[in-house]
C-alpha cells in the first residue's frame, strides 16, 4: 500500500466539505466505490453526466482528477483538478491530488509544493500529512516521517494508511511488539482489510510466532479475491510449527485456486516426504520436471526421495544437478560442494547432505529493509503501468 494510492481526509469546514445533499453522497460513494475496482470507464460516464447537469460541482471535478490519475492520465487529471480550483479555490484535496500527481511521477519537489499548498488551505486535511510522511520516507528522513504520521492520527486516530506506515517504521526499527500492536488494531478495526492481515502475518512470522501467523494468513484468505498465495504462506507457517498435515491441506486449497502454483507444488511435496508418502511427492513433482527439466527445486527434492529409499548414488546424482543449476546452494552452505566431491562415501555424503537440504527448503519468513521495499515498490509500479484498462487488479489486491 503506498499513500499516494489511498483516499485522503475530506475538508470539514462547511464551505470545503463533500456536498451534503443524499444525490450527491451517494454519487461520490458510487464513483468511489468504481474507482476502487478499477471500473474506470464506468466511473468517468456516470461522473460526466452528472457533470453535464451541474459543471460547477467541484467536487466532481476532482472525482474526475482521480480517475484520470488511477487510469494514468496524468494531464487530463491535472487539468480536472485546477477546474475543481477554478470553481473551489478553497477545495484543499485538489491540490493534495495534484501532488500525487507528481509524487507517481517521481517529481517529489513539486509533490512537496502542492502538499505545502493543501495544508495551507487546510491544516487538518490527514491526507496531506500522509504524503509529507511518504515523502519524507522517500529521503530517508525517518524521524520526520514518523512525525508527520503522528499528525495524521491526531487529526484521525484511526486512518488505515497512517497505521500501516507507521508499524513499517516500527518493523524497521526493531520494535516488533509497537508494530505488531498497531497491526491488530488495524485488523480489529477494518478486518476487510487485505493488506493489513498479510503484513501483520508475515510480521508475525518473522518474529516466530507462527501459529498466530498461519491463522492470520488463513483469514485473509477467506475474504481474498485471489486466495493461493495466502494459503501457500499458511502452510509455510505451519510446517515451520511441524505440522506437515495440516501444512499439506493448507497447499492442497492454494492449488484448488491455482492449480500450476509453484509454491504450492514444492510446499505439498515437501511435506508429503517429510510424511514418507515419497510416491506421491514423486508425482507432484513429475509435472513440475516437465514444464522446468532444469529445475534445481525438483532435483533436490528427488534427492531427498531416493536418500529416504536408500538409493545413495541416485540421490548424489540429483543433489549434484541441483548444485550445478543453482550456485545459490553453495553460497548459502559452502560445505555442500565438499560433502558431493568425486570420491565421497556415498551413504554417509547422501545422510549428510540430505540434512543440510532439508533445513535449506524449510520455509523462512524475513522482514525486508526499507531499501528492499522500494524496490518492490517500484517494479509493483511498473507492472501496474504495463497492465491494459480493460484488466484490472481486484481492489483488494491493489494495495498489496
Amino acid at each position: 500500500m503506498h499513500p499516494h494510492q489511498l483516499w485522503c481526509a475530506m475538508p470539514t469546514e462547511p464551505d470545503l466539505s463533500v456536498p451534503d445533499d443524499d444525490t450527491s453522497v451517494m454519487l461520490v460513494r458510487e464513483i468511489s466505490a468504481h474507482i476502487r475496482s478499477g471500473s474506470l470507464d464506468r466511473a468517468e460516464a456516470i461522473l460526466r453526466s452528472r457533470l453535464a447537469e451541474q459543471p460547477r460541482f467541484a467536487f466532481g471535478q476532482l472525482l474526475l482528477g482521480m480517475i484520470y490519475t488511477r487510469g494514468k492520465r496524468y494531464d487530463e487529471a491535472v487539468e480536472a483538478c485546477e477546474r475543481a480550483l477554478e470553481i473551489n479555490p478553497r477545495l484543499a484535496p485538489a491540490p493534495l491530488q495534484i501532488g500525487r500527481i507528481q509524487f507517481e511521477q517521481d517529481d517529489h519537489a513539486g509533490a512537496r509544493r502542492q502538499v505545502d499548498r493543501a495544508l495551507d488551505m487546510d491544516p487538518n486535511l490527514a491526507g496531506g500529512q500522509l504524503m509529507l510522511a511518504a515523502l519524507a520516507l522517500e529521503d530517508d528522513e525517518v524521524e520526520a516521517a514518523e512525525a508527520a504520521l503522528s499528525e495524521v492520527l491526531e487529526i484521525r486516530p484511526r486512518h488505515i494508511a497512517a497505521r500501516l506506515m507507521l508499524a513499517e517504521i516500527y518493523v524497521d526499527d526493531g520494535r516488533i511488539r509497537k508494530a505488531l500492536r498497531l497491526l491488530k488494531a488495524v485488523v480489529k478495526d477494518r478486518p476487510e482489510s487485505f493488506i493489513a492481515r498479510l503484513r501483520l502475518g508475515r510480521v508475525q512470522a518473522a518474529d516466530r510466532r507462527y501459529k498466530a501467523a498461519a491463522k492470520t494468513f488463513q483469514a485473509a484468505a477467506a475474504s481474498a479475491a485471489r486466495p493461493a498465495r495466502l494459503h501457500v504462506l499458511a502452510g509455510d507457517a505451519l510446517r515451520c510449527l511441524g505440522r506437515e498435515a495440516d501444512a499439506g491441506e493448507a497447499y492442497q486449497q492454494a492449488l484448488t485456486h491455482q492449480p500450476s502454483l509453484e509454491p504450492a507444488l514444492y510446499g505439498l511435496a515437501d511435506t508429503q516426504i517429510a510424511r514418507g508418502e515419497l510416491q506421491a511427492a514423486q508425482q507432484t513433482l513429475l509435472g513440475l520436471l516437465q514444464t522446468h527439466p532444469r529445475a534445481h527445486a525438483v532435483f533436490q527434492r528427488q534427492g531427498l526421495i531416493y536418500a529416504q529409499q536408500g538409493f545413495f548414488e541416485q540421490a548424489i546424482r540429483a543433489f549434484r544437478a541441483a548444485l550445478r543449476d543453482d550456485d545459490s546452494l553453495i553460497r548459502r552452505d559452502p560445505v555442500l560442494a565438499e560433502l558431493l566431491a568425486p570420491g565421497v562415501d556415498l551413504a554417509t555424503a547422501t545422510a549428510q547432505v540430505a540434512e543440510r537440504i532439508r533445513d535449506l527448503l524449510l520455509p523462512r519468513f524475513a522482514i525486508p529493509d526499507r531499501q528492499t521495499r522500494q524496490r518492490q515498490r517500484d517494479f509493483a509500479l511498473h507492472f501496474r503501468q504495463m497492465m491494459p484498462r480493460n484488466h484490472p487488479i481486484p481492489a483488494n489486491e491493489q494495495a498489496a
